[in-house]
């Protein structure tokens, strides 16, 4: 039996793409799900998906970036649920723009689902493992932490920060038994993929079927990855089989960065 049977899973994000992924492979293993995102009827979409594999699928929607409304939102799932056992924090946006043209709304905008989200739902989510003294906290960064990304400086710079909040955040709740960790996805088939595409046809010129193959020209394994190559790494990484690893960052990336 898988060991994040029975756990109740908190996903943001959860309605499309890599958040996805995760659910439904979740689902498959048995978890509890508890999912989260602010289109209300795509995440309803993936509710039903869900309930095709597993009976406990909750459905909240929340913006991550209203604290109140988040943490309003995490005291209500509490009282439903008693607990959560995992977090994994995966909702996230993205955005090609040359330097000279990000605005501050655009920098607001990406720091603050990415950065801001995360950290304020962590806090709110932590604090309960705090007092069962057990939990898990996976943070979806990106394989942009780890690579200049000059089309995309607050989104690299965004996921950066998020490395540095899991280092921090292991460190912190260490005592506590909760452990924190984050995976790093290369290029995944995804809507945020398809979109990358258009954005560097439109700076590049050319067809965006041709933009996303240029960017994904460098992966050793010589394919995009799909979301469950991520949720079956960060899966690993919410069990108990990774009882004694926290603070790290897996790369989920085809080999574009290597040890």
């Amino acid at each position: 039996m898988d060991n994040v049977a029975g756990k109740f899973i908190m996903i943001t994000g959860a309605a499309r793409g890599i958040g996805l992924g995760l659910a439904r492979t979740a689902a498959e293993k048995g978890a509890n799900l508890i999912l989260v995102d602010r289109d209300e009827e795509a995440l309803e979409t993936a509710k039903r998906a869900c309930q095709e594999k597993t009976d406990d699928v909750k459905s909240v929607v929340m913006d991550i970036t209203n604290v109140q409304e988040m943490r309003n939102s995490v005291d209500q799932v509490m009282m439903d649920t008693e607990r959560i056992d995992v977090l994994i924090n995966n909702a996230g946006i993205m955005q090609t723009k040359h330097f000279f043209e990000i605005e501050e709304k655009d920098w607001d905008r990406v720091l603050s689902v990415n950065l801001k989200g995360l950290f304020f739902l962590s806090q709110a989510v932590g604090k309960h493992m705090i007092t069962r003294r057990q939990g898990s906290i996976i943070h979806v960064s990106s394989i942009a932490s780890r690579f200049p990304r000059p089309l995309a400086m607050h989104y690299g710079a965004s996921k950066a920060a998020v490395l540095s909040l899991t280092k921090s955040m292991a460190e912190f709740f260490g005592e506590y038994g909760v452990r924190v960790n984050a995976v790093c996805p290369g290029p995944m088939e995804t809507e945020m993929l398809q979109a990358i595409g258009r954005d560097r046809a439109s700076l590049f010129g050319g067809s965006a079927e041709k933009a996303i193959l240029d960017y994904v020209g460098p992966i050793p394994l010589k394919r995009v990855g799909q979301p469950r190559d991520v949720a079956e790494a960060a899966l690993f990484l919410a069990s108990d089989h990774a009882a004694y690893i926290t603070g790290q960052a897996l790369n989920v990336c085809g080999g574009v960065q290597m040890v």
